[in-house]
């Protein structure tokens, strides 16, 4: 084994965790924007009622998607999703690794952009040691406590 595919590893996960929704879901986003939606033609806020249909709408369609299956490298020079995105460790400030019960671990990844700053690739619990010991010899290693929209949409299954 060279040393470059020693100080690096790929592998290939969904991009997010997808969950199945039942009626009920959807039901709720249909009542929840209905409701909403009201309140906004009461109050006469014609922009905000327009905008809450098509976000539940929005949500709904988003919901169903299901996720790509896209492959991850970790290298000596870059972190790598699918073939668009990559990031030198120049442009990324820390890393974190999430064990998750019942589900792929995270491999949270903290780049200096402003638009997207937090990528979060789901790795195997068999991958992540391996993960750990090449991010650790160039990025410092921190906690990271999930946003409360992260966990808005955990509850919302989304």
């Amino acid at each position: 084994m060279s040393e470059e595919e020693q100080k690096s590893i790929t592998w290939r996960a969904a991009e997010y965790e997808y969950r199945k929704k039942g009626r009920g879901w959807y039901l709720t986003i249909g009542v929840v924007t209905f409701l909403i939606a009201v309140f906004a033609l009461w109050q006469k806020n014609f922009f905000f009622m327009v905008f809450i249909l098509i976000a539940g709408v929005m949500v709904a369609i988003l919901g169903n998607k299901k996720p790509r299956v896209v492959d991850f490298y970790i290298g000596e020079d870059e972190v790598r999703i699918g073939n668009d995105v990559g990031y030198t460790y120049e442009n990324i400030e820390w890393y974190a690794i999430v064990n998750k019960e019942n589900d792929l671990n995270q491999v949270v990844i903290k780049t200096n952009s402003k638009i997207n700053p937090i990528m979060k690739l789901r790795a195997d619990s068999k991958v992540t040691p391996k993960v750990r010991e090449i991010l650790s010899e160039k990025l410092e290693e921190k906690t990271y406590e999930p946003s409360i929209i992260e966990l808005f949409s955990d509850i919302l299954k989304f």
